[in-house]
């Protein structure tokens, strides 16, 4: 373990200091950022990188797949998508008649763009494996797919003319296979709700009612939006090979316009900005009073001075440095936070406890600079204390003997001396007046001390 300064003139900085300073710097850098990315990034900028075709294409795209609604200004250019919200006997966000119960107009939905969308658009993927196995869209979704795979039917249904309603009627579910015009159970067309479920709904118990109508829009998608039949279907519609690669373009252009402001920032403010001080300070350093020195306790040399910034540009620029997409979108914050814990748990754990990752890799320690004194090197130091006596003990310019001086002549100066004491005493005694001590002093060095003395013990 390297040796810090033995140097008590030196306080290092804590913690809470260091923290608020970087919380500061790395603050003022971000808000920076996002306001020229939100001001000029993803106007014109965005524009430059095609972003309003990537946009458009996005929008084109999630209007064509019927599940998702999507928002249009006065000239008809879409503004924003979102997830339907159907609710039994409630208006769209338009304010129109939904039309019917919420489980009817997601079922609906799902069912089209299952069999419509995926099966024949040539936005969806052209092909589809399962296992080994390799699908046309066509042999792949279809209405019968649907119902297994979605509506939990079973893959085995009765196939006579003219089937009894018990024979396709599963109590254990609220759907079952239609029947075509000849009575045949049809596999392709949509479910409709079985009997049972029909009978609460048409009956007049309206607290059954209610209840079923709410389990089967569950079904569909539940309270938080976070899963169901249709939140399922929106998630496939999402990760479609056009989706995603448009979606991942329009991530990767975000990030290179956010890029293009915070790297720049980032290098001014934590290398260009400390390396014009001479004490290694940001803006942040210098609000809570900390500067930057080598770890003998001198002013920072050229080394330190720009191996510490340039480190603490690295661990701030790693919140940027990798490109977002679908993937990894959140990767380089979660780099960054890592780098920066790492960076203090190597002082939290060490035995000094004064010393990040950067400063052990630089040589240098911050300290506070209101309660500290440094030097540029030894000799500065040396000079300092020729004219300071109280920091000659702490010098190794002076001889031991010259030391052993300095501590004889304290020593002498803080002894009492009773006789004295005594004397003053007694000449204090003799004032009759201050303005008579002052001007003509009283001449006490005929009193006999001894004889005084003398009195007073008997």
């Amino acid at each position: 373990m390297e040796k810090l300064a033995d140097n008590n003139r030196i306080v290092t900085a804590g913690f809470g200091k260091r923290t608020v300073a970087f919380l500061i710097d790395i603050g003022i850098v971000f808000i920076a950022s996002m306001i020229l990315w939100n001001t000029v990034g993803s106007g014109p900028l965005m524009e430059a990188f095609g972003n309003k075709e990537i946009i458009s294409e996005l929008y084109d795209y999630a209007e064509e797949t019927k599940l998702f609604e999507v928002k249009k200004d006065e000239d008809g250019n879409p503004t924003a998508m979102q997830v339907y919200s159907f609710v039994a006997g409630s208006s769209d966000s338009d304010g129109h008649d939904q039309g019917g119960y919420g489980y009817q107009l997601y079922l609906e939905h799902c069912y089209d763009s299952y069999t419509t969308f995926f099966a024949t658009s040539p936005l969806a993927d052209a092909e589809i494996t399962v296992g080994e196995k390799t699908y046309t869209q066509a042999e792949f979704y279809t209405g019968a797919r649907f119902a297994v795979d979605y509506l939990e039917l079973p893959e085995e249904y009765p196939v006579t003319a003219n089937p009894a309603e018990d024979e396709i009627d599963d109590e254990s579910h609220y759907f079952r296979y239609a029947l075509n015009e000849e009575g045949y159970v049809d596999p392709n067309a949509m479910p409709v709700l079985t009997s049972s479920a029909q009978a609460i709904i048409d009956g007049t118990n309206n607290n059954d009612k209610v209840e079923i109508l709410g389990n089967l829009r569950s079904l569909f998608i539940n309270s938080d939006s976070s899963s169901g039949i249709y939140v399922d279907l929106c998630n496939l519609a999402l990760g479609q090979t056009y989706y995603a690669s448009r979606y991942s373009g329009w991530l990767f252009n975000s990030w290179a316009a956010l890029a293009i402001f915070y790297l720049p920032l980032a290098f001014i403010w934590f290398f260009v900005i400390p390396l014009c001080f001479p004490d290694g300070q940001t803006l942040g350093k210098k609000i809570m009073g900390l500067a930057l020195v080598m770890k003998d306790g001198y002013a920072l040399r050229w080394d330190g001075h720009l191996l510490h910034p340039f480190l603490i540009f690295l661990i701030v620029a790693s919140a940027c440095a990798i490109p977002f997409n679908i993937l990894n979108q959140y990767i380089s914050i979660l780099m960054f936070f890592v780098l920066a814990v790492l960076d203090y748990m190597v002082a939290f754990l060490s035995k000094s406890r004064n010393m990040t990752l950067t400063d052990k890799i630089s040589g240098t320690m911050v300290i506070d600079a209101k309660s500290s004194l440094w030097f540029a090197n030894k000799e500065t130091e040396e000079e300092y204390e020729k004219s300071h006596s109280t920091l000659r003990p702490k010098s190794s310019f002076f001889s031991e003997q010259e030391k052993a001086e300095q501590v004889r002549v304290a020593m002498e100066d803080s002894i009492l001396d009773l006789s004295t004491i005594d004397r003053h005493r007694k000449e204090a005694a003799a004032i009759t007046s201050f303005d008579e001590f002052e001007k003509n002093g009283v001449d006490i060095s005929n009193v006999d001390l001894k004889k005084d003395e003398g009195e007073k013990k008997e």
